[in-house]
């Protein structure tokens, strides 16, 4: 076939796939959790509104589809994708705006609170529930030069000031427990940076689902710039609503570098921030 005539068909295929009933949101093979779940709540969101939308699987999927069943039903394996279902590559629905509080609550309850096997284990975590915690982002955002250079950030003054903010004096003796994907760089570097402070880091267990249900059950919960946590603190804000108790969430004003000049646009109007954004955008880590 000439490059000609598989244009034509390209542009045939393109305009029948236009006006197919049938979406599929293109997703990515090599994104965590956190960004699955923005792309997931949208075919939810529009499922509601009577699409038939899914979106595309991918092997990482895999445990979050296990916990939470509901995300079994927004979901579709590449061999089961109709030939023109039309492709929507370029879905984020990451910022607050697009969504809105309604149908981030809804989704929540419906897809994630919903789970008998995840509320169970955010009832275990909540005769030991810490007063503070930290979520501290490690892995390939500082391993990966190309990742370090957009989202490496300088984490102690950060932390001092959420610290700040969650009511935390410099001299005064407090517990510290932490989540991180780099647990001994936490035990090695925090106590340094914070001597007055008992630095806990649990054992990991549960992999990435198991440290989203400890960071949901802390009262104050401080996150770092990546979308997993943001997910904790969203479903934290909610589940202590329904609960009828108060939620304290604060995060770094910092996403990445190289979208909407730093700063991110995933945060509630509710959450408590710290400004880094200006100091930020200065450094090359």
């Amino acid at each position: 076939m000439s490059g000609v005539a598989r244009d034509a068909v390209a542009l045939v295929v393109d305009r029948a796939r236009s006006r197919s009933r049938h979406r599929v949101v293109w997703a990515l093979p090599a994104l965590g959790g956190g960004n699955y779940l923005y792309l997931w709540m949208y075919a939810w969101a529009r499922s509601r509104e009577g699409q038939e939308i899914r979106v595309l699987h991918h092997a990482p999927m895999d445990p979050w589809l296990e916990m939470f069943p509901r995300l079994q039903d927004l979901t579709i394996r590449r061999s089961d994708v109709p030939f023109l279902a039309q492709r929507r590559m370029n879905v984020w629905n990451q910022a607050f705006e697009e969504y809105g509080q309604e149908t981030l609550d809804a989704f929540i309850d419906d897809v994630i609170l919903s789970s008998p096997r995840f509320a169970a284990m955010l009832d275990a975590h909540e005769s030991d529930r810490p007063a503070l915690m930290i979520n501290v982002r490690r892995g390939d955002y500082y391993s990966n030069p190309e990742f370090r250079s957009q989202y490496g950030m300088d984490l102690r003054p950060y932390a001092e000031a959420a610290l700040t903010l969650a009511g935390i004096d410099d001299d005064a003796s407090f517990a510290l427990h932490v989540i991180s994907d780099d647990p001994e760089w936490c035990r090695r570097v925090l106590p340094e940076w914070f001597p007055h402070a008992e630095i806990i880091v649990p054992p990991r267990a549960g992999g990435a689902l198991g440290d989203l249900s400890r960071l949901i059950t802390t009262e104050n919960l401080i996150l770092a710039n990546s979308t997993f946590s943001y997910w904790a603190g969203y479903v934290k804000n909610r589940r202590d609503t329904l609960i009828g108790r108060d939620s304290t969430v604060i995060a770094p004003e910092f996403h990445v570098r190289s979208i909407n000049g730093g700063r991110a646009f995933q945060l509630p109007p509710q959450w408590q921030t710290v400004d880094n954004v200006d100091a930020e955008m200065v450094r090359r880590p």
